[in-house]
């Protein structure tokens, strides 16, 4: 008995060709590899897929479970407004004390009563209290003081306005208006009329009317 020769069909034209052909000797077309290598190589691309897919989850949710570098806390509006206040609180300087504005330095050097001489008077029941000041401007431009603009005076906390009348009993020592230059000096008295029995004079100076910022001086009656 003949071993019987194993044959198969072919893929196209579907004749009974040897098992081992490659190629149809009918319609000449090469033989496809079988189904099951073809789900094999389709099993191990999914498999390589899903490997590759679930190594990109993992490196995209690392970042997000990493925690965040804990940032200071920022400072309430209430916090920032007090702090504000607080470097903005004035000092009260005195007689021989030397105070700075924007590079404008002024000292009080003498604060007198005066109560009047010949017919130059105060009215009855008041004085005069001259007060001197010198002015050095070391800011980079040239400024002008006004002894109308740039003072503000309140003997008791009730506001005063200067005294020309007793101005005149100082006229040797000049008066605070005028324009001061770079690096230059001015000096000069003026004199408010008060209550006799005045207890606090307080006169603030700015180096221009338009800057907030001034300098308090305060004189004590002490008679």
């Amino acid at each position: 008995m003949s071993e019987q020769t194993k044959t198969k069909l072919c893929k196209y034209c579907k004749s009974e060709i040897p098992a081992d052909a490659k190629v149809c000797p009918n319609c000449k077309k090469r033989q496809r590899p079988g189904g099951c290598l073809i789900a094999v190589i389709v099993v191990v691309v999914l498999v390589i897929l899903l490997a590759a897919a679930g190594s990109g989850s993992t490196q995209d949710a690392a970042p997000q479970a990493t925690a965040e570098p804990s940032q200071p806390a920022a400072s309430s509006p209430s916090e920032t407004d007090a702090a504000s206040q607080e470097a903005q609180t004035e000092t009260t300087y005195g007689v021989g004390d030397t105070a700075e504005s924007d590079g404008v330095e002024v000292t009080l050097v003498s604060a007198e009563e005066n109560a009047g001489a010949d017919y130059i008077t105060p009215a009855d029941g008041s004085v005069f209290v001259a007060l001197e000041f010198e002015i050095v401007n070391n800011s980079q431009q040239d400024i002008s003081v006004s002894s109308l603009a740039s003072f503000e005076a309140y003997c008791d906390d009730y506001s005063v306005s200067q005294s020309l009348t007793g101005a005149t009993l100082y006229d040797d020592k000049g008066t605070l208006d005028g324009s001061v230059a770079a690096g230059k000096r001015l000096s000069g008295a003026i004199v408010y009329e008060v209550p006799a029995d005045w207890q606090q004079l307080e006169v603030a100076f700015a180096p221009s009317v338009w800057v907030d910022r001034s300098v308090t001086f305060t004189v004590t009656n002490e008679g």
